[in-house]
């Protein structure tokens, strides 16, 4: 890395590569692929990170995600910013609850609040989505999510087992569903939640 020095202002950046590793979060074990990370900042101002892995497993959760690409910001006030720009996710369960996924989002957070957003898609059918929005009201610990599905047409090519392998009995399933929902939670827990799911045949 370096650090440059002039006119009062501290500027770093740094470039790390990394072999796979195991470590222990929480006493869960997690495994690294190898990767790499990229660090840039101001002292006493703004950060960046870029950070490229290979892989990431879970295996008390038997899940692993690859090919993940993220990069986070803090701005010289202080709001941390955090962007998922890609990662596949698949299920390691035999037999499979979920086929693979491909995941963006992006989250923030200040002093007063914070707020998340996540796409989820079938790798085999991207059009396919499920969002999910989060706010959450850091002051007075109260939250609230919505989630909503977008393109998910049923047609010979895709069935619902397909994107849940466990609905085995149904078959032969044609037309638009469309599900939305929102729910709202505080520091102990769910308050109250709703929904909606409709079937365009």
């Amino acid at each position: 890395g370096r650090l440059t020095v002039g006119e009062g202002v501290e500027r770093g950046a740094a470039q790390i590569v990394f072999a796979p590793v195991a470590v222990v979060l929480d006493g869960r074990m997690i495994s690294l692929g190898g990767g790499e990370a990229a660090l840039s900042g101001v002292v006493g101002g703004q950060a960046m990170l870029e950070l490229r892995l290979t892989s990431l497993e879970a295996a008390e959760q038997a899940v692993s995600a690859r090919d993940i690409v993220l990069s986070g910001h803090r701005s010289g006030d202080g709001v941390d910013t955090l962007l998922l720009k890609q990662a596949t996710m698949d299920d390691l369960w035999l037999p499979a609850r979920f086929p693979p996924l491909s995941v963006t989002g992006d989250a923030s957070q200040g002093d007063a609040s914070a707020t998340a957003s996540l796409r989820v898609s079938p790798v085999a059918a991207p059009v396919a989505a499920l969002d999910v929005d989060v706010t959450y009201n850091r002051r007075r610990e109260i939250g609230r999510t919505e989630f909503s599905t977008s393109g998910l047409v049923f047609s010979e090519g895709l069935q619902p087992k397909a994107l849940w392998p466990g609905l085995t009995l149904l078959e032969k399933v044609f037309g638009e569903l469309a599900l939305r929902g929102e729910a709202r939670f505080d520091s102990e827990g769910l308050i109250d939640s709703g929904g909606r799911m409709d079937l365009s045949l």
